[in-house]
């Protein structure tokens, strides 16, 4: 890899530490949130202080989810050996986030869904992500959990991964685990 393109993909937090989404999002919306505070004295502007606000966290979400974008895929996803062809991605210059493109375009309906993020498959902030829906969903199956992350972003190989990631779940093993069945004693020499 080049110098540039290790700069382009480089994140100072370690995803692999946090154990949930909501941790991850909430930390790294507190780290934007200090290095905006340490530029707000240069730029003559009020430090934020409190608590975190609907906006930072929206803000952190959406960097994380480009940055799992830049360090899976390369800028050239208009090529058709790229990957993301088929999905018809562009680029959201607000978040600089890739989204899905499609004949959606012109429905009144909610730019979440119709334009949806695209997370990469076998990514540590994909995984948290999955993981997150499928525990807000109260453990739900493989379909639900999959068509509820689809609400808001398009998971590449969506439902291998979230097979994956239900299939980790150590509540849902748990609960579904199947009962033992004791092996039948050896008869007596009566018999």
């Amino acid at each position: 890899m080049a110098q540039n393109d290790l700069e382009r993909c480089y994140f100072p937090i370690d995803v692999q530490r946090f154990g949930t989404w909501t941790k991850l999002v909430r930390v790294t919306a507190w780290i934007i949130r200090y290095k905006n505070n340490l530029l707000a004295g240069h730029r003559s502007r009020e430090k934020e202080l409190g608590l975190l606000t609907v906006q930072e966290v929206e803000h952190a979400e959406k960097k994380l989810m480009s940055v799992a974008q830049k360090q899976a895929y390369d800028g050239n996803f208009k090529k058709k050996q790229h990957p993301l062809y088929k999905l018809d991605p562009w680029l959201d210059c607000e978040g600089e986030v890739l989204r899905i493109g499609g004949r959606l375009a012109k429905i009144q309906d909610d730019h979440k869904m119709k334009h949806a993020i695209i997370l990469p498959r076998n990514h540590a902030i994909t995984t948290l992500y999955i993981r997150d829906v499928h525990e807000q969903l109260m453990h739900a199956g493989v379909e639900q959990t999959l068509a509820q992350t689809r609400e808001e972003v398009w998971v590449i190989h969506g439902r291998q991964e979230v097979k994956k990631v239900v299939g980790r779940c150590f509540r849902c093993k748990f609960w579904t685990a199947r009962a033992c069945k004791q092996k039948m004693g050896e008869l007596p020499e009566f018999r």
